[in-house]
């Protein structure tokens, strides 16, 4: 037997001849197919995987790279240098994971070799990609950046939401002869508050009978001028109204037909039809003025708003009614003159 041994050493796609002592550790030949593989891509980029694992294609099995070269390769065997995820062998789950040696039946049996070949693969695809200079940089200016936009839109947005704030809303308050202290429910609508008025003085005899929701206006000054004095003129319209009463209903259709009084103030019943919800109630009759609807008051809004209340407000909806009293009748007809 000579000192020397033929290997035929197979790097990528190409095989040399390379004679050696076998008495050498096999990782003497792995060496030497790294350094094939260097001097064969010197204009070219690194590869990706290292070589880190001899097969021998001629016994079907991975070479032990502590032992001698004679132990495990024959002369003119082909020894083929892979990395770790090329090596189709199950043996070669102890030289990915050196602690398996300690448990010879799982490196021996094939499914466990395909398991730790798949685990290898895993802990490779879930290594933290290292981050370039470049790219904290890029990260640390988009978040300058987007601080920057937060400090120049925030206070402007915080500075309107304060203004909104203020603005005094519609009166909520109930009046002082309301026993049922009814709120403001919010039913109404923001489509019923769009119109605008013509003039101020037109919008001030429209709502002199009573307490209403109003159009908040763009300006808070602009605020107590209408509402402030509309207050006592409520309260003295509303003073004399007899046999207040609320009803719920929670039919869509009521069943009421509604009409204008005589100073266009208030919404007063004309009728209640046959089989209807409010024909049920005896207490609707004729000549009845709605005074709230969910606890809004309608009074001086008109006979076309209070139809949209009454027919937007989710059901069930409490309609607040009263008469008015035989003196408050005549003192309006007066004040109003003859039509």
């Amino acid at each position: 037997m000579g000192e020397s041994l033929t290997v035929r050493l197979f790097v990528r796609t190409q095989t040399y001849d390379i004679p050696c002592d076998p008495r050498q550790p096999a990782k003497w030949l792995l060496q030497q197919a790294k350094t094939i593989q260097r001097s064969s891509q010197k204009h070219a980029p690194p590869p990706e995987d290292e070589l880190e694992v001899l097969f021998n294609r001629t016994s079907r099995q991975v070479i032990a790279l502590d032992e001698s070269i004679g132990s495990s390769i024959s002369a003119m065997d082909v020894v083929d240098a892979r990395t770790l995820l090329q090596t189709p062998d199950a043996s070669f789950s102890s030289a990915m994971f050196p602690w398996l040696r300690s448990y010879p039946q799982l490196s021996s049996d094939s499914s466990s070799g395909l398991f730790f070949q798949q685990l290898y693969a895993f802990t490779l695809i879930g290594k933290r990609t290292p981050v370039s200079a470049a790219q904290r940089k890029h990260k640390h200016d988009r978040d300058a950046f987007l601080s920057l936009l937060h400090t120049l839109y925030a206070p402007s947005s915080r500075e309107t939401h304060n203004r909104r704030a203020t603005v005094p809303p519609s009166p909520v308050d109930p009046p002082e002869h309301d026993p049922s202290g009814f709120s403001d429910s919010g039913s109404d609508s923001s489509v019923e508050d769009s119109p605008a008025y013509p003039t101020r003085s037109s919008l001030t005899n429209e709502y002199s009978a009573g307490p209403q929701r109003i159009p908040a206006p763009s300006s808070p000054v602009q605020v107590p001028t209408v509402s402030s004095p509309s207050i006592p003129r409520t309260q003295n319209a509303l003073d004399g109204m007899e046999n207040v009463f609320d009803i719920v209903f929670k039919q869509q259709a009521i069943g009421m037909k509604l009409g204008a009084d005589e100073t266009k103030q208030f919404a007063i019943v004309k009728e209640c039809f046959e089989g209807s919800e409010a024909k049920r109630y005896p207490e609707i009759q004729s000549g009845v003025v709605i005074l709230a609807v969910n606890g809004q008051e309608v009074s001086g809004l008109g006979l076309s708003r209070v139809l949209y209340r009454l027919r937007e407000a989710p059901r069930p909806v409490v309609v607040r009614f009263g008469r008015m009293s035989t003196r408050q009748l005549m003192e309006r007809r007066k004040a109003r003159g003859p039509w």
